[in-house]
């Protein structure tokens, strides 16, 4: 039996808008017609055929709105390069698991090319029937209705799975699932699949009600074959050496290096994809053309990837075995001021954390075990981590890590953070490990508190050193999480050498990105956590405007304020901005947070660690803190926060110098340190500036004085210096030495002696 009813349907001009990384069709509503036309609506059995089209040679579901009240809304998509006929295709919607019966919604009118075709119900918000391009009184469905798009009665395209009922959430999809969500297909979707095992993968997950994407369409398709301009970075090659060709999606690189590169490397390139800025046709020089870091994608000989039209493609070719062996944009290894940022900025010399000096010095983290908690995924396959991940656990499923395992294949975080630590540095390839010796040991969580705790518990029993957690949260001491760190601090890491006393797991954690002087953000601003925060490329603290990257702030937006957060709760700050890190395999991922800063922190303990694997958890952090450089002293006070001289609020005691670190580990020329005859009493060595001392002191007698000596590496003696009993305090200058790692010994005329070091930048 055929049923009629009446809808209306909104025929629109189209105009296509070009944006960054593909081309969004926007309706324009000043031309907007309502017209009446005449809608079937069928009440039918399932017919079995089904097709599968893609490469953008039909229409697709482009968006499903699961709304409050009657905001169930279905958007379709013509990827084609044609106009098409709707009269062809209808939307049949089964009901609570039934296979039979569907209610059928016949289309009339004409999509055009690029276009979309928005159905709602007639009884939707006022707000939500003015986005659409028809409604029906039985355009109603619920997270527990499967949806096909039909064309001639052949099903191409689904939501859910017909004849069956998922229950009263719906389908799983991503991180959410089809009861009360919005789901918007992504973007390098180019057609239709009559399979929701395969379709289910391919929505980006939204809030209920979220119609911001309504009424548009992105996609990568494209009506025709664009040029790309290709710009070279490295003085060494130039466009003859490399020919690109665009077809549709995809760039094939044929290219010959030229005669003036180091021979018998295997070389690399790297293509940072940008916004379609290169309109100069030609492109005259690389100076014509817009510089962008937005995004990189490894290309290498023979590959084929997909890219984006109208893009700039700025290549680097690298080889660590070449030159210094460190492209550009890990600037957070090696920077030598030649990193770019999206307005053309290029970044400070040596505002690194020196990383490759230390492995200059032959430490790499070699023997030591980093615990990640964290997001998302592991994915053992990608060349860069090959045999750097140990067995883990995944604390979501219960389940262990023995192999690859993503729970959300749209976002990388837990693999961005493992390869700023211990990436493969010696394979040619893109990325490389701060401390890329060490091992993995992954925890997958879910941001559950419970599952933390476990993850905690569980890296004392995988006798971890390290455990990183880049992630924060908004609530202060969560004394359950507090009680697993102070008891791994006190019960973790047996001492390789005694294999009785523990000396404690280091934990490092991210300050957050909410650009706030504030205490709140745990685990971070605990006493046994060593609390990170971000810089950019220039050596100043990472916050929105800087020109450095997108900075995001824990409500998932980058609204104000968003940047790095600072206060004397945190320790120490790393490089966070515009960050390279491995993505899932083959990929590789640039992005800006304090996520990034705690890894590199992080690494360089593993790196201190494998020079001297008996330091306490103390011992590191205290080492990592004597290491930092006051960076920037005409912009930050590094006396400002109140008893602790040395100290900046928004830079906390520096950013960390993995070099410097590293030098003043097992520091005691000319002096015998923690001697079995000590000074009675305390002494505390602060440095109060680059260019001064302070000696706070209380000994036992009043009427001892104390002799303090400064000596070099070389145990050379450079200031003599006699502190009189009866005070307490006293300024030691240091402006006339050189920068490098130095030891105060003090003495007593019983024969007492204790040393402590110092650095002077």
């Amino acid at each position: 039996m055929f049923l009629l009813f009446f809808i209306k349907i909104l025929f629109r001009n189209i105009k296509p808008l070009k944006t960054e990384e593909f081309f969004q069709y926007q309706s324009n509503p000043e031309t907007m017609k309502k017209i009446t036309a005449i809608c079937l609506l069928c009440a039918t059995s399932i017919l079995a055929n089904a097709q599968a089209v893609g490469n953008c040679g039909e229409l697709f579901i482009s968006e499903y709105v699961e709304g409050s009240q009657k905001n169930q809304v279905i958007e379709i998509y013509n990827p084609t390069e044609k106009d098409i006929n709707l009269s062809q295709y209808t939307l049949k919607i089964f009901k609570n698991g039934s296979a039979t019966n569907p209610e059928v919604i016949q289309f009339f009118g004409t999509i055009l090319s690029k276009d979309v075709f928005v159905c709602g119900n007639d009884q939707a918000e006022a707000a939500v029937i003015a986005l659409c391009d028809a409604t029906a009184s039985n355009h109603s469905f619920g997270g527990d209705d499967a949806i096909g798009l039909y064309k001639n009665d052949t099903l191409i395209d689904i939501i859910g799975e017909i004849g069956i009922n998922p229950g009263q959430t719906g389908w799983q999809v991503g991180t959410g699932f089809t009861k009360d969500q919005t789901l918007v297909r992504r973007f390098d979707v180019r057609g239709s699949t009559p399979y929701w095992t395969q379709s289910v993968f391919e929505w980006d997950v939204r809030p209920m009600d979220d119609f911001s994407d309504l009424g548009s369409h992105s996609s990568v398709t494209t009506r025709e074959v664009r040029r790309i301009l290709v710009v070279f970075k490295d003085p060494n090659i130039s466009l003859v050496d490399v020919q690109a060709f665009a077809t549709r999606n995809d760039l094939i690189l044929d290219h010959s290096p030229s005669s003036s590169l180091p021979q018998g490397y295997s070389w690399t390139y790297i293509f940072k994809i940008g916004p379609p800025r290169c309109n100069m046709d030609p492109a005259t020089t690389a100076g014509d053309v817009f510089v962008s870091e937005i995004n990189i994608v490894k290309i290498v000989e023979g590959d084929r990837k997909a890219f984006t039209p109208d893009a700039c493609l700025n290549i680097n070719e690298f080889s660590l075995g070449a030159s210094n062996g460190i492209p550009d944009y890990l600037w957070h290894i090696r920077n030598e001021g030649n990193v770019v940022n999206l307005a053309g900025q290029s970044g400070t010399n040596d505002a690194d954390a020196d990383i490759c000096e230390c492995w200059g010095e032959g430490f790499k983290g070699n023997g030591i075990k980093v615990a990640v908690i964290d997001f998302f995924g592991f994915d053992f396959g990608h060349v860069d981590m090959a045999g750097q991940f140990l067995n883990g656990f995944n604390f979501i499923d219960t389940l262990p890590i023995t192999g690859t395992t993503i729970a959300d294949p749209t976002r990388s975080h837990a693999m961005q953070t493992s390869g700023l630590i211990a990436a493969i540095a010696d394979n040619n390839n893109s990325v490389a490990g701060v401390a890329h010796q060490a091992k993995i040991i992954p925890y997958l969580f879910d941001g559950n508190l419970g599952h933390a705790v476990l993850a905690i518990e569980q890296s004392v029993i995988d006798d971890a050193d390290i455990v990183n957690m880049s992630w924060s949260i908004e609530f202060g001491i969560v004394p359950v999480l507090e009680n697993a760190i102070s008891n791994a601090v006190n019960t973790g890491r047996i001492n390789p050498v005694t294999l009785s006393d523990t000396l404690g797991i280091i934990f490092v954690g991210s300050a957050g990105n909410n650009n706030n002087d504030t205490s709140t953000f745990y685990p971070a601003m605990s006493q046994f956590v060593i609390g990170v925060g971000g810089t950019n490329p220039d050596d100043f603290r990472g916050e929105k405007g800087d020109g450095w990257g997108t900075w995001t702030n824990t409500s998932g937006d980058t609204a104000d304020p968003a940047g790095s957060n600072f206060g004397p709760f945190y320790e120490v700050v790393a490089p966070a901005a515009e960050v390279t890190s491995t993505h899932y395999a083959p990929n590789i991922s640039t992005s800006t947070g304090t996520s990034w800063a705690a890894p590199i922190v992080s690494g360089i303990a593993a790196i201190l660690l494998s020079k001297n694997n008996e330091l306490t958890w103390d011992e590191v952090r205290d080492t990592i803190i004597a290491g930092a450089e006051q960076v920037n002293t005409g912009t930050y006070d590094y006396n400002e926060v109140p008893g602790d001289p040395g100290r900046s609020l928004e830079m906390q005691y520096g950013r960390v110098n993995c070099f410097n670190s590293l030098q003043s580990i097992g520091v005691s020329i000319g002096v015998e340190e923690n001697a079995t005859n000590p000074l009675a009493g305390k002494i505390n060595v602060y440095n109060k500036s680059n260019d001064e001392l302070v000696i706070a002191y209380e000994l036992e007698s009043t009427n001892d004085n104390v002799s303090v000596s400064v000596y070099d590496m070389l145990g050379r003696e450079m200031i003599v210096l006699l502190l009189p009993a009866n005070q307490n305090r006293a300024s030691l200058s240091i402006e006339h030495l050189k920068k490098g790692v130095y030891v105060l010994g003090f003495y007593t005329k019983q024969g007492g002696v204790k040393s402590h070091k110092f650095i002077k930048f």
